[in-house]
């Protein structure tokens, strides 16, 4: 399932979905992927045993709707995984300044992210768990090289690279030792 279509300005965005379903056809027939406001998903209870949110929990001001919505959702001992900003220094200069403010390396539209909705991994674990939902493990992850991550930004806004080539560019890798600094993923099963 993909969970939670991005909404912006009224408008329902659904390349995740169409992806996901593509990547998924032949090798996982059955798979259902959908498109839907996070905050209320119509589909019915308990009929999923996955979940999963990118980029979601640090745009939406109404995370405990969405954190329910999951929970009602997810079969007992299902899982919902997920990514998101941790709110520190580091990722309000990247999320708030680079990604919304500057000229030259502007991806994002404005509002898209705000200070109050990039949560810390505690306040998350907080928010699932008044969910009925028990966090399990974070992780961080991070650019191998931050500087990959200036030039795949600036690429992008010079049209040069779409969304989809930024992670190859940028080589993320997972930092389970590390405290999230800027952007981490974790899960959560439904208890």
């Amino acid at each position: 399932m993909t969970a939670g279509a991005r909404e912006l300005g009224g408008v329902v965005h659904r390349p995740a979905t169409a992806k996901a379903r593509e990547a998924n056809e032949r090798d996982h027939p059955g798979t259902v992927h959908r498109t839907a406001p996070a905050e209320e998903l119509g589909l019915e209870d308990a009929s999923f045993d996955l979940a999963y949110y990118a980029d979601i929990f640090e745009i939406t001001p109404r995370l405990d709707r969405v954190l329910a919505e999951a929970a009602r959702v997810l079969r007992p001992g299902g899982v919902l995984v997920y990514d998101t900003v941790n709110r520190t220094l580091l990722s309000r200069l990247i999320y708030l300044g680079a990604f919304q403010r500057l000229p030259m390396t502007r991806i994002m539209p404005a509002g898209r992210y705000a200070a109050a909705r990039l949560r810390t991994p505690a306040e998350l674990a907080a928010a699932l768990d008044r969910q009925g939902l028990r966090h399990e493990d974070t992780c961080a992850f991070k650019p191998k090289d931050p500087r990959s991550l200036v030039k795949a930004t600036m690429a992008r806004r010079r049209g040069r690279i779409g969304d989809e080539q930024i992670p190859p560019v940028v080589g993320f890798v997972l930092a389970p030792d590390a405290k999230p600094q800027v952007t981490y993923l974790g899960y959560a099963r439904k208890g």
